[in-house]
C-alpha cells in the first residue's frame, strides 16, 4: 500500500503539471489549429493514467461515500461525458418524468458511470447505439436482484455489441475477467462494488449477436436539493506548493479563470503570506494548499496554525495520496474542500466555487 500511494503520488504530480499545460493550450491554440487534436489526444491519456491511479487506490483502500441527494437526469446525462471522443457511438437517452432522486456519492458513482460507458463502446468498437435509461422500481422479497425490498432507481445501458456468452455473465463482475471485445477486468469489479456500497446492485442482461443491458439498481432518496454553484472571480487565492513547475501551472490557470494569486513553497512561507496580506488590508480569500511538503511544513500543520490565525480561513488540501485520510477526511482537519491530483482547469474551477459562493464578480 505505501509503494503504491507513493508511486501515485509522483505520477499525479507529474500528471498534473501536463494537464495543467494542456489545459492552457488549448486555450490558447489558434482555432481550428491541428494542434487541438494532439492536445485532446494526450489530455485523453493523461486522464485514463489518473483513472487507473485512481483506481489502484480504491482497490488498495476503500473510500468512504460522501453522499449527496442528485437527479437522476443529472446522472443520466452525465454518462454521455465518458463515450471517449474518438468514438461513433450515439447516445440515446430516455427520461421519463418524476424519475425518484438518489442519495450517493457523485464522484464515486462517476466511476460506475464511466467504467459502464467504456464498456459499451468497446463492445462496438465501429459504431453503434448506447441507450440510456432511467425507471423507477419497487423491489419486493424475496427477489433475484438480492436487494432489501424498497425504492430503487434503475438506470439501463443498452449497447448493440455482439453480446457476452450465457456462460461468462456470471463471471462479469469477477476481478481481471476479459471477455472478447471488452474490457472488463477490475473497472467493471470496482463498479459492482461501488454500488453495493451504496446498496444497491447491478444486473446484467445479454443476447448474443444483440447486445447487452446493465442496470444499475440504486436506493432512492425523498428529494433533490442538489444546486450548481454560480462562477466566482475577483477573489485572491495563496498557492502553497513545493514544486515550482505545480505554483506556476496552478497560478496561470487561476488566473486565466479570473483570480489573483500569490505562491508560497512551504507552510511556513504560506503563513507569513497571509497575515502579511490580512494586515496590509487585502487579505486572501481562500488557499490551495499540497499536503505533503518534502522537507517543510505540510498543509495539515500549515491549515492548523492558519485556523489559530483566522478561524474562517478557507483552504482546500490538495495531494496525490488520495488515499490520504486527510484527504478522505479533509473537513476533520479544517479543510472545506479537497482537490486530488492531478486536476483539469474546470475540476479546480469547482473547488473554488463551492467554497467561494458569496465572493460576488
Amino acid at each position: 500500500r505505501l509503494f503504491a500511494g507513493g508511486v501515485a503520488h509522483d505520477l499525479n504530480n507529474l500528471l498534473n503539471a501536463i494537464l495543467g499545460n494542456i489545459s492552457l493550450a488549448q486555450i490558447f491554440a489558434p482555432p481550428g489549429d491541428k494542434c487541438h487534436k494532439y492536445l485532446d489526444a494526450t489530455e485523453k491519456v493523461c486522464l485514463q493514467a489518473r483513472d487507473f491511479s485512481q483506481l489502484l487506490l480504491s482497490i488498495s483502500r476503500g473510500e468512504p461515500l460522501e453522499k449527496e441527494i442528485i437527479s437522476a437526469s443529472y446522472l443520466i446525462h452525465k454518462a454521455e461525458e465518458f463515450i471517449p471522443a474518438d468514438s461513433q457511438v450515439k447516445c440515446v437517452f430516455l427520461i421519463p418524468e418524476n424519475l425518484w432522486t438518489v442519495d450517493g456519492d457523485e464522484v464515486q458513482l462517476g466511476r460506475v458511470l464511466q467504467y459502464i460507458v467504456i464498456n459499451a463502446c468497446q463492445a462496438m468498437p465501429k459504431e453503434g447505439t448506447l441507450t440510456i435509461s432511467g425507471d423507477n422500481a419497487e423491489i419486493d422479497e424475496p427477489n433475484t436482484l438480492a436487494v432489501p425490498a424498497g425504492k430503487f432507481l434503475r438506470l439501463s445501458f443498452f449497447d448493440q455489441g455482439s453480446g457476452i456468452p450465457r456462460e461468462h455473465l456470471s463471471k462479469i463482475f469477477d476481478p481481471y475477467f476479459l471477455n472478447k471485445g471488452r474490457g472488463c477486468g477490475l473497472f467493471l469489479t470496482i463498479a459492482y462494488s461501488i454500488v453495493k456500497k451504496h446498496g444497491g446492485t447491478i444486473d446484467v442482461a445479454s443476447e448474443e449477436g444483440k447486445g447487452t443491458c446493465f442496470s444499475v439498481y440504486l436506493p432512492a432518496a425523498q428529494s433533490f436539493v442538489k444546486e450548481s454553484a454560480e462562477t466566482t472571480s475577483c477573489a485572491r487565492v495563496l498557492i502553497m506548493d513545493d514544486e515550482e513547475i505545480i505554483r506556476e501551472i496552478v497560478a496561470e490557470m487561476l488566473s486565466f479563470i479570473g483570480y489573483e494569486t500569490a505562491s508560497a513553497g512551504d507552510g511556513r512561507e504560506a503563513i507569513k503570506l497571509y497575515v502579511k496580506a490580512k494586515e496590509e488590508g487585502n487579505p486572501f480569500d481562500a488557499l490551495l494548499i499540497d499536503l505533503n511538503i518534502a522537507g517543510g511544513m505540510g498543509g495539515r500543520e500549515a491549515v492548523r496554525r492558519l485556523k489559530a490565525i483566522d478561524p474562517d480561513v478557507k483552504a482546500i488540501v490538495s495531494s496525490g495520496f488520495t488515499n490520504d485520510p486527510i484527504m478522505i477526511n479533509y473537513k476533520e482537519y479544517g479543510f472545506c474542500d479537497v482537490v486530488p491530483k492531478p486536476y483539469k482547469m474546470q475540476e479546480l474551477n469547482r473547488a473554488f466555487d463551492k467554497i467561494l459562493k458569496d465572493k460576488k464578480a
